[in-house]
């Protein structure tokens, strides 16, 4: 009996069709087919999008992607049918920029199967010989290749050696690429700039999106920033930590991401360890930073957003783990320091600018006699009237915030005084909210016991619920509030408010969706809790705790 083993039996086009769509997006497979030019020591690449309007909505139904670089030769266009088969594997360094090669899966040529159902490819070498390739998407999902085809004359390559890949029949909504709204661009479209600039944008290497020129995110250089270096699986891993005064504003690079080959690998370090270190959310929109770990590019997986080691991995998060908290140390002190600097620097050009202005005062009072008795009388006149406009000024704002307490007083909610609860008032903050909660705890009016607060942590508190398990609570005056601080949804697992101003939240709900959009697909009500749907269709929720009107019914 023969007991050779044989080697899978597998279809191709079944195989291709997996790939493209367990692997890309529609906006990853576009980043991934300009990650070609890259590679074929390209130094420019264009993408246009052709819009249609179909039973009055748009759509992109073709894309066209144009760039210079070595062009593929017959041979080239004959292996796109071979997946998982790259010559690059063979061939690391470019020839001409001596660039590391960022593919070596040999499925970029699956990619447009996410974007569209036929693909025309044109190839120019260093040769005036123009080549011609045509891929075409069958309904039942099979591939059909034409021949690869001379042309004599041909306007689609405008280089002297390049291709063009022309994608049809895309019928992709144009929200999803585009996302023009009244107008304006919308999220998508900055996740496309923000994927594209991912690749090794540079003075040799330039995308433009729409005749939009695509520029790599760069960090104030006045930012408190800290070098780290170090070695995971005695593979060499440095990089630097940003920690920005400010917010950073395009929410797109809050985050520690790992770099290898100048490529920036779309997995947010970060968010790994944002729940373990408890850094507050102001941190969380100020940090910045890259770990470029070249070594471990083996270990990258085909999506790019991740490392197919879990050790690898684990190490990785845990290596910047450590250095975190050091780092927000530094930075506060840093900080802390310049505004010192800076307010010592700004009193001495204000006490110049004083003794400038006495300076000439003086010049201009000589030769006139000072009576110094009646100036020392003026000043203290001055003083006592100064003394009195303070406490003046002091009891006008008592009595103003007496009036209102007092008000208050009269106008007690009805609800929280039927329940006996003695802050029977109707919270004008978040504090005030805390203290309503308490006392409604306290008379177990609700479904969980307060047993830590820290205003300083990513969320507010801890409770135990009635089966003995821990939750994480978020307190807010208005739900609206939640989505304006920016707060990591994946911390929280309740959301206690005192009201829900529905019109404020809706607009609120749609900015906090511009910055988590890159893992959050839609946000939805659904009876006391507000479900995520994230991009890879997982499901996360919280349940929501509207005071004002749980008291009503209770």
């Amino acid at each position: 009996m023969d007991n050779k083993i044989e080697g899978y039996i597998a279809n191709g086009d079944n195989i291709a069709n997996l790939v493209a769509n367990n692997i890309y997006n529609p906006i990853s497979a576009i980043g991934e087919i300009d990650a070609n030019f890259y590679d074929a020591d390209g130094t420019k690449v264009n993408i246009e999008l052709k819009e249609e309007e179909i039973n009055n909505t748009m759509y992109i139904t073709e894309i066209k992607i144009s760039g210079d670089g070595t062009g593929m030769d017959k041979l080239a266009l004959d292996n796109l049918k071979n997946i998982g088969d790259s010559n690059k594997k063979n061939k690391l360094i470019t020839d001409k920029f001596k660039r590391r090669m960022l593919g070596s899966f040999g499925i970029a040529s699956t990619a447009f199967q996410r974007l569209g159902s036929t693909m025309d490819i044109y190839s120019k070498t260093n040769s005036d010989t123009m080549l011609y390739k045509n891929i075409i998407i069958n309904n039942d999902k099979s591939c059909l290749f034409s021949q690869v085809k001379y042309l004599e004359k041909c306007s689609e390559v405008n280089f002297e050696s390049g291709c063009t890949f022309i994608i049809r029949n895309c019928r992709i909504k144009k929200t999803s690429l585009l996302g023009i709204k009244d107008g304006r661009p919308s999220l998508q479209k900055e996740i496309l700039k923000n994927k594209l600039s991912y690749l090794p944008i540079s003075k040799n290497f330039k995308i433009t999106l729409c005749g939009e020129k695509i520029e790599r995110f760069e960090i104030d250089k006045d930012a408190f920033s800290i070098n780290i270096d170090g070695k995971i699986d005695e593979k060499n891993i440095n990089g630097t930590i940003y920690i920005a005064k400010e917010a950073i504003k395009n929410k797109h690079y809050n985050g520690i991401y790992l770099k290898i080959d100048n490529r920036i690998i779309d997995w947010n370090i970060y968010d790994d360890i944002r729940g373990k270190i408890g850094t507050p959310g102001s941190v969380t929109a100020k940090i910045h930073g890259y770990i470029i770990a070249d070594e471990l590019r083996e270990y990258i997986n085909a999506s790019r957003d991740g490392l197919t080691d879990t050790y690898i991995k684990e190490s990785l998060v845990e290596f910047v783990k450590r250095n975190i908290a050091i780092i927000n140390k530094k930075a506060k002190v840093y900080y802390q320091e310049t505004n010192r600097e800076q307010e010592q620097e700004t009193n001495q050009q204000q006490g110049q600018e004083t003794n400038r202005e006495q300076e000439q005062e003086t010049n201009q009072q000589q030769g006139q006699e000072t009576n110094r008795e009646q100036e020392q009388e003026t000043n203290q006149q001055r003083g006592q009237e100064k003394t009195i406009t303070v406490i003046n000024i002091s009891e006008e704002k008592k009595e103003k915030r007496k009036e209102k307490v007092e008000k208050k007083i009269r106008e007690k909610n009805k609800d929280l005084y039927r329940l006996g609860i003695k802050f029977c008032y109707e919270p004008e903050n978040e504090q005030e909210v805390i203290v309503v909660v308490s006392q409604m705890c306290q008379e177990d009016l609700l479904d969980f016991q307060i047993v830590q607060l820290n205003s300083k942590a990513s969320t507010d508190g801890v409770v135990i619920k009635t089966d003995g398990t821990l939750a994480f609570l978020e307190f807010e005056k208005t739900l609206n509030n939640f989505f304006e601080h920016g707060h990591v949804y994946t911390d929280v697992d309740k959301i206690v408010c005192w009201d829900a101003d529905e019109e404020k939240t809706r607009k609120e709900i749609g900015k906090y969706v511009s910055r988590y959009g890159m893992c959050i697909e839609s946000i939805k009500f659904e009876n006391d809790y507000i479900k995520f749907t994230n991009k890879d269709e997982s499901i996360y929720k919280i349940k929501l705790y509207i005071i004002s009107k749980i008291i009503k019914k209770l």
